[in-house]
């Protein structure tokens, strides 16, 4: 995995929603409800590098498995909810995963799973919900 990855990830999810999506990693302090700043519901990419294999013996071909971690937060569930959706529909559009463009790679479609329901976060006041997601894909080095 490398930064063009999280780019790619970036530009796709920051098209559809410009102001939700802070970037790949916390980025700066979001005020919480009740604080007496405005609160605007985000989502948080934490990257991996997944697990790189080399597809043929005798050959140079070499496949990389980028995949994030997200976290999609909220003031309510229904909130955390609809941040999670906005996230999906970035990179699954009518069922299928996006084929993101990466220079130098012949990268596959985006896959989306949610491995955990709705949590609330009693850590902060007023507590926050968040929807945890991962996605990925696989690319081929050409």
């Amino acid at each position: 995995m490398s930064r063009k990855h999280d780019a790619a990830l970036v530009a796709l999810t920051a098209a559809r929603m410009p102001n939700l999506f802070p970037g790949i990693v916390p980025v700066g302090f979001q005020p919480s409800p009740g604080s007496g700043q405005p609160f605007k519901p985000y989502a948080v990419f934490y990257s991996q590098p997944g697990t790189d294999r080399q597809t043929r013996l005798t050959g140079p071909a070499h496949e990389q498995n980028p995949r994030w971690t997200i976290h999609c937060v909220g003031s309510t569930a229904d909130q955390a909810e609809w941040v999670n959706e906005q996230v999906k529909g970035a990179l699954v559009v009518n069922g299928f995963g996006v084929v993101p463009t990466i220079a130098g790679e012949n990268p596959g479609r985006f896959w989306y799973s949610n491995p955990q329901p709705v949590a609330r976060d009693d850590d902060s006041t007023p507590p926050l919900f968040f929807v945890v997601a991962e996605c990925g894909f696989r690319s081929e080095l050409i």
